[in-house]
């Protein structure tokens, strides 16, 4: 993983968290999360389609013969392997950002009035945490085939 990305997004959390005088300053690390949940479907999305293009031309190749193009298929498996590296960072940043989005959830529980909206962030993301870790350790254990 990348590491300026996991230096970035902690320091883009506490900047936030400072700069902003509000209570509203704890809901900020639930719109990153939320821009990079949208941002990790969007590029699985987009690295799927490419893979299925590269597929259909790979196929393509194949009509009339017993092999396809060998250059297609390295250029589709070269495709494959940048996928699943992307789609694992970015899951990996996801499972961060969540982390300290439930932190950033039990001070805001802890520090402001509105205790009943930051009890349902709090336990919605210590939820989600808690998945997180979970799909970690499957990876973990059975690291032949990717989860994303």
């Amino acid at each position: 993983m990348e590491a300026w990305l996991l230096l970035i997004l902690p320091a883009v959390n506490l900047s936030a968290i400072f700069l902003v005088r509000s209570e509203k300053k704890f809901l900020i690390s639930i719109l990153f999360w939320a821009i990079l949940i949208v941002s990790l479907i969007l590029l699985h999305h987009f690295n799927n389609d490419r893979i299925q293009r590269l597929e259909r031309q790979y196929a393509n190749s194949m009509v009339g013969k017993n092999y396809g193009d060998f250059q297609l298929w390295q250029s589709l498996e070269h495709q494959r392997s940048l996928t699943q590296q992307s789609n694992i960072t970015w899951f990996r940043l996801l499972g961060l950002q969540t982390i300290l989005t439930f932190i950033i959830q039990i001070v805001a529980y802890r520090k402001t009035k509105s205790k009943n909206a930051f009890w349902w962030t709090r336990t919605g993301f210590g939820l989600l945490t808690f998945i997180y870790f979970i799909l970690e350790l499957f990876a973990a254990i059975v690291p032949t085939g990717p989860l994303i």
